[in-house]
């Protein structure tokens, strides 16, 4: 939008000065920051959590866990 507002004259100016003002306003998209960084932060820590359910005698348990977490920490730093 556009607002023209007329100021008063200076003293070394006996006419009336226009001024038009506009108003610019920006939008962002926000869709592509949900699927490119929310899905894969939830689905990194599911994956995370996912170590829990497995058997405390299985070597990749802590693996999981730790890779997990490293890839969410990445994702992180990257975005």
């Amino acid at each position: 939008s556009a607002k023209v507002h007329v100021y008063p004259p200076f003293p070394v100016a006996p006419e009336p000065w226009p001024v038009i003002q506009h108003t610019v306003l920006f939008s962002r998209a926000w869709k592509p920051y949900i699927r490119g960084y929310l899905i894969l932060q939830v689905i990194l820590n599911l994956t995370a959590m996912a170590c829990f359910w497995l058997p405390p005698h299985c070597g990749e348990r802590i693996s999981l866990g730790i890779t997990a977490l490293l890839a969410a920490v990445a994702s992180d730093l990257v975005v």
